[in-house]
């Protein structure tokens, strides 16, 4: 009624000047009047009018569904005005015109930012998703980055369908592409299953552990459940990083999960979501406990983990002694050092190595002796390890001269050098550590 009404005076108001008259066709367009169409039309074709005027007419071109203004506009697609092609573009994207689909992205590569933002938008509406999912594979990145976004927002099971395909394929650019756009339209499922896949695994979990925890709590709880213990695992590590404090019991019965990579995320995933009575009471009952326990209760135990880590240090298993002197390192506990220096005459090497880096990091004249001491182990890694253990002691001022004394005595004259060609050469490894702490210092 009242449309049809000013359709009429705006057409009795026209004078046949496509200039003065351009206010009313204008205002004809915006009525989604057909008597717009001819005018402007003639206005975009029109290279004499002015370019905000000939944008304009291809912009409200879009306002009517005719389809008489679709040719013009794909040809003012290739226009010599940036303007007049902006005008195209917004246009054919508002009448969803799918023969515009491949001229726009054509457009992609040599766009400006606002031409792009423009084409993209464009896209968006004309849905376009079969001709996108092809696009992704085009090397150059304007194009591919776009079927990205454009398709993240395109909702719909045949897109997600579609969409699983890419993560399927070799190129790792078009699987994390599939990913990313799985995320955007937060099919958190789908992403859920690709961490099972070696090769979709990391940039899933990557992705997953930047969502908004309320919306994938139910599901990563429900995932430690799966039969595949890279899913198991992988949604725990995703509950510790969220911090989704709802996760705590339910990963808690991974405990007893046969996988050790299932067991050893779930003691990680209890440690980030600080856990630490719950993994106390895990080493307590299970004497055959997995080491990383105790590497997690040093980093997010603290001292309230002291205890348990010197009671490991007796542990029949070297893997749990091993972490149990690198707990104590972590925590830097002077309570420890006796504890420690005893652990360096423990029967496997690497227990003495780790012995070494735990010392090392106490910074007290207390611990510069002993370690002096096994400078003469028969394990080339141990001595290595000692090295860089006085070296960090002797980097501490106050430290310096006494690491450079007890060094001085170790390698001063000994009777047993004189006839044995291993002593000699312990001697000079000695020296050589002397000559490095003395260059650091200069």
């Amino acid at each position: 009624g009242n449309n049809k009404l000013a359709e009429k005076i705006l057409i009795e108001a026209l004078k046949d000047d496509d200039r003065e008259d351009f206010n009313i066709i204008s205002a004809l367009s915006f009525l989604g009047s057909a008597k717009a169409v001819e005018p402007l039309m003639r206005i975009l074709k029109d290279k004499t009018m002015p370019s905000d005027i000939r944008a304009s007419a291809a912009i409200f071109m879009g306002n009517v569904e005719d389809g008489r203004t679709i040719e013009p506009l794909l040809k003012a697609l290739k226009d010599d005005d940036k303007h007049v092609r902006t005008g195209a573009v917004i246009s054919l994207g508002k009448l969803r015109e799918k023969r515009a689909v491949e001229p726009l992205i054509a457009l992609l590569p040599d766009g400006d930012e606002v031409t792009k933002k423009h084409i993209i938008e464009a896209l968006k509406l004309i849905r376009p998703f079969q001709i996108l999912i092809k696009s992704l594979h085009d090397k150059r990145e304007a194009i591919s980055v776009a079927a990205i976004e454009v398709l993240s927002t395109i909702k719909g099971e045949d897109v997600i369908k579609s969409v699983k395909k890419l993560v399927a394929q070799e190129d790792r650019f078009i699987r994390n592409s599939g990913l990313k756009i799985l995320f955007r339209q937060e099919a958190f499922h789908e992403l859920i299953e690709a961490l099972g896949n070696p090769k979709t695994r990391q940039k899933s979990l990557e992705l997953l552990a930047s969502a908004e925890p309320v919306k994938v709590a139910s599901l990563l709880i429900k995932a430690l459940e799966h039969s595949n213990e890279e899913i198991r695992g992988s949604a725990a590590e995703i509950l510790g990083i969220l911090k989704i404090k709802e996760g705590i019991k339910p990963v808690i019965n991974l405990l007893s999960d046969t996988s050790p990579f299932v067991l050893d995320q779930a003691i990680e995933a209890l440690g980030r979501l600080e856990a630490i009575e719950q993994l106390i009471e895990y080493v307590e009952k299970d004497v055959s406990f997995s080491p990383k326990a105790l590497e997690v209760l040093a980093i997010y135990g603290g001292e309230i983990s002291y205890e348990f880590l010197i009671k490991s240090l007796k542990h029949d298993d070297t893997g749990v002694r091993v972490q149990a002197v690198t707990g104590l390192g972590r925590i830097e506990s002077h309570r420890a050092m006796d504890h420690l220096v005893e652990m360096l005459r423990d029967k496997d090497s690497r227990v003495r190595c780790s012995a070494c880096w735990a010392l090392g990091k106490l910074n007290s004249e207390k611990v510069i002796e002993p370690l002096c001491k096994i400078l003469k182990d028969k394990d080339p890694s141990v001595r290595e390890a000692v090295k860089v253990a006085l070296q960090k002691l002797s980097l501490e001022s106050k430290l310096r001269d006494k690491v450079i004394d007890a060094l001085q005595k170790f390698c001063s004259f000994s009777l047993t050098a004189l006839f044995s060609k291993e002593e000699q050469a312990l001697q000079e490894e000695g020296r050589e550590l002397l000559r490095t702490i003395k260059i650091l210092d200069t």
